[in-house]
């Protein structure tokens, strides 16, 4: 049976502080995440998506039978050191991100986090404005 479920990107309103300018995926009735996992050598927090052509990917290994995974193309964002000490900088300049380059996202859903070990992950993600 096919119920023509497709992967979206959904915005949080404006006003929420937090959720401002990033998307969430969600296929069907599932919130999904980037988990650290599947996105090695990166911080799941430095991730974007480049995009809004999102596909089902394949099986992903440890994950429960049936789990379809969403892929979407992304990007890499690299903060640069300030002088102000982590977690504070001076506000004289502001600091955006440099992009390393590109990266291929997985997203997995949300109540699968940690069933292959602990880790990060996050929902939400910045959308990189190409």
């Amino acid at each position: 049976m096919d119920l023509g479920v497709r992967p979206r990107l959904t915005a949080a309103v404006p006003r929420l502080d937090v959720a401002r300018g990033q998307v969430a995926v969600e296929r069907g009735p599932l919130v999904y995440c980037l988990e650290q996992t599947d996105h090695p050598g990166v911080i799941v927090d430095d991730l974007c998506v480049a995009g809004d052509r999102l596909a089902d990917g394949t099986a992903v290994t440890g994950l429960p039978a049936g789990v379809v995974p969403v892929i979407a193309r992304g990007r890499v964002h690299v903060h640069r050191e300030d002088d102000g000490g982590f977690p504070y900088r001076t506000a004289a300049a502001p600091l955006e991100p440099e992009h390393a380059g590109p990266a291929e996202l997985t997203f997995v859903p949300y109540y699968t986090w940690a069933n292959r070990g602990p880790g990060p992950m996050t929902v939400w993600a910045p959308m990189h404005k190409a």
